[in-house]
């Protein structure tokens, strides 16, 4: 009893020494919201020419070798990539960034040497950053890009072409599909962020596997009334105001994923959405999806004004929206605020 009235105290002391956490709903300083592929997933139609697994033992988790038809890849075109940063104090100041692509899921900076390609870099402001990603940077038809550079005993240099070694580092060796990590890194004078978005380039393993599409949310409600885009409502007082999402339930796309034992898993999406403000605070912070027990959750959340506020001013609010494939889009919205 001695050493857990021991223990008790000890923690006690460190709770009462610790900082307030942030709000993770509140944007204070520079952030990144959110990326989005457009589309969100490649698909390409013959699975059997795009990923070919050698397979010693007959068995099919066998970790044998890859090989990708590089006339296939012919077929994929640039994807547009769109990051949403968010520097509320920022005052329009300009921000470098540097777009990679990375092996391995787990180098979430990207910057494990010689395990990344630097696919686009310059500036930009706050807002959205659009970017035509081109999937031959990444995989290129020749197949030659190196990732890990060695030499060799010719004196030339020679490596791992990038997907391959994206395949190596991936615990299911492509299986449900080739992820390929991209990071952005932003920086504005000291501060830099960094984010990290998935390429899913997938095959159709079954004839009803369909490439996914962009979760997009059909409109929110502010206090029971509808908050369209580029209209700025006033509210007024301490709220709690209640935010919720336009009914999207027959949005969620019902889509085939392979098992160990590449038989097809049928399964539906279950979106969620994060929120988002430059003031106050918003709770929950995520709503929707489901939990283990095959529950949904609320779809809504209340905004609290930030009471140390005493004059009226414009909110700006951000809603991502994510369907669990690797799908994201958002609503920003703007309303003005009395005290």
């Amino acid at each position: 009893m001695r050493s857990v009235l021991l223990g008790a105290a000890v923690l006690a002391t460190l709770g009462a020494c610790l900082p307030p956490q942030e709000q993770p709903t509140t944007v204070k300083d520079l952030r990144i919201i959110g990326m989005r592929f457009e589309p969100p997933e490649l698909m390409l139609p013959d699975c059997a020419a795009l990923l070919t697994r050698a397979v010693p033992d007959g068995g099919p988790m066998d970790a044998g070798p890859m090989m990708i038809d590089p006339n296939l890849l012919r077929l994929a075109l640039p994807i547009q990539l769109t990051t949403l940063i968010v520097d509320p104090q920022g005052a329009g100041r300009t921000l470098d960034y540097e777009l990679r692509a990375c092996a391995s899921t787990g180098d979430r900076t990207c910057s494990n040497a010689g395990d990344f390609l630097v696919l686009d870099a310059g500036s930009t402001t706050a807002g959205e950053l659009k970017q035509a990603v081109s999937l031959f940077a990444i995989l290129p038809t020749d197949f030659r890009t190196p990732v890990k550079l060695v030499t060799l005993d010719d004196g030339t240099d020679g490596g791992t072409p990038f997907v391959s070694e994206v395949i190596a580092q991936d615990s299911f060796r492509g299986l449900g599909g080739i992820r390929i990590p991209v990071v952005i890194d932003v920086r504005a004078g000291e501060e830099q962020i960094f984010a990290q978005k998935l390429m899913v380039l997938n095959c159709r393993l079954f004839p009803d596997m369909q490439q996914n599409v962009t979760p997009i949310l059909p409109g929110v409600l502010l206090d029971g009334a509808e908050w369209k885009e580029g209209e700025v409502p006033t509210v007024t007082g301490k709220g709690p105001f209640r935010v919720e999402p336009l009914d999207y339930s027959a949005l969620e796309e019902a889509y085939v994923v392979p098992s160990f034992s590449l038989s097809p898993i049928r399964l539906t999406e279950s979106w969620k959405i994060a929120w988002f403000t430059e003031s106050g605070e918003m709770s929950p912070y995520e709503t929707g999806g489901t939990n283990v027990a095959g529950m949904s959750g609320p779809k809504g959340t209340r905004w609290r004004p930030d009471v140390t506020v005493t004059t009226e001013r414009d909110v700006k609010f951000y809603f991502v929206v994510r369907d669990g494939r690797g799908g994201q889009s958002w609503l920003v919205r703007t309303l003005h605020w009395k005290p």
